[in-house]
């Protein structure tokens, strides 16, 4: 450790950290070589962050939690949440920590403009800190929080930083364990009905003005849903949407969504219903796995539901490993090798058929075919592939062939 510098040299040396990598696991890695003491950074929800030095750490169980649960005890989480930001004073926010832990710990708070983006903890575990060790924690912590809000996703701590800092977490899959997921959710007064979907909305990416244009349909979406479970993740707006009863999205917020989307150029996936916030992660994937999906095959509006998309999600991931080809009804084929050129017409007749529940009225209405010529289509799709289309199980793989077929 190098400890014959003064402090002007290294704060020097944190600013040329920064200007050359820009990275906060870099700066911290420098802070620990500088200060020689370990340093923990978790958000403002307490859940990890990134760490200089705290795999050498090994007889502070607080700590160790930490690295291997990815969040702060529920204990010790009262005693930090206690740090408050004032946007007005200039003074340094640190203090030191000492009851459960087996080491004193100086903790400093991220925060940029008032808004709290995490804490970063110096651990007195190979020496003692000095009075210079803490002006370095205050320096350091204004230079983790620059660096954090370079970040696109850094500026979704607005409104309400616990609250979003919280989601995020949950997001993330970092936080996981139920109870600790129960308790957070008390602490910061998140009280929330029993039914949940995940909204994700994805700006579309040749908007002008990204960030204010971005910033500015978060707010709007807050506001026209009233919720304050809206973030910013992985370039996208998300939503925690919670409501009484079973049916997703009531009908009045559905074209909320609609009315807030339109001329944004932005589309917008929508989970199925779920109750536990330790399914916030996996939910998310599938509303965004609804947008993927309703873009690629083309499907009308913006909005999308995963519910009418699981099917397609189920064969796009066979599709990664398996020729698609394989659950195509070998009828098909024979319908292509007989007709050839005008097999179209003949396939397309049939699932269309099969749409319409094998009502030749209703078919003949939307193929615009007159009833006989219809009725000998069919007759001869019968004759050429000896298909039973009073079979369920037939029914059922014509109905799969089309969907591989519109998704190839």
């Amino acid at each position: 450790m190098n400890n014959e510098k003064t402090l002007s040299e290294k704060i020097s040396l944190l600013i040329k950290e920064m200007n050359t990598t820009g990275d906060v696991q870099h700066l911290l890695d420098l802070g620990y070589e500088l200060l020689g003491n370990p340093l923990l950074l978790v958000d403002i929800s307490l859940c990890f962050l990134a760490h200089a030095g705290g795999n050498t750490v090994s007889d502070e169980p607080l700590w160790n939690w930490t690295l291997s649960k990815g969040y702060v005890t529920d204990d010790y989480a009262s005693s930090v949440l206690s740090i408050k930001a004032d946007p007005d004073s200039h003074e340094r926010k640190l203090i030191w920590e000492t009851g459960m832990l087996k080491h004193r710990q100086l903790v400093g708070l991220v925060c940029q403009n008032g808004n709290p983006l995490g804490y970063l903890k110096l651990l007195e575990y190979n020496r003692e800190v000095s009075s210079e060790d803490e002006e370095l924690l205050s320096v350091l912590c204004d230079f983790t929080a620059i660096l954090i809000s370079k970040d696109a996703t850094a500026y979704r701590y607005d409104d309400h930083p616990l609250i979003e800092s919280f989601m995020t977490s949950l997001l993330t899959g970092k936080l996981y364990e139920p109870a600790a997921i129960k308790e957070r959710a008390e602490r910061f007064g998140l009280n929330l009905y029993k039914n949940l979907l995940i909204i994700t909305i994805r700006p579309a990416e040749n908007i002008g003005n990204m960030k204010e244009r971005t910033l500015y349909l978060k707010k709007t979406i807050q506001n026209g849903l009233n919720k304050n479970t809206v973030v910013f993740f992985e370039g996208n707006i998300v939503v925690l949407y919670d409501f009484k009863n079973e049916k997703g999205l009531l009908p009045i917020e559905e074209p909320a969504i609609k009315k807030i989307l339109t001329g944004t150029g932005c589309i917008c996936g929508i989970s199925p219903v779920f109750t536990s916030l330790t399914e916030v992660s996996e939910n998310y994937k599938l509303s965004l796995s609804a947008c993927i999906i309703g873009k690629k095959t083309g499907a009308e509006g913006n909005i999308f539901k995963y519910y009418d998309f699981a099917t397609s999600d189920l064969f796009l991931t066979y599709m990664q490993s398996n020729d698609p080809k394989n659950l195509i009804h070998p009828a098909i084929n024979v319908l292509r090798d007989h007709f050839g050129s005008k097999s179209d017409d003949y396939i397309v007749t049939l699932f269309t058929y099969i749409d319409n529940f094998q009502n030749l009225t209703e078919t003949s209405k939307e193929l615009h075919l007159h009833h006989n010529t219809l009725k000998y289509r069919l007759d001869k799709i019968k004759e050429i592939t000896d298909l039973d289309l009073n079979d369920a199980e037939t029914i059922f793989r014509l109905a799969l062939s089309k969907r591989i077929m519109a998704l190839m």
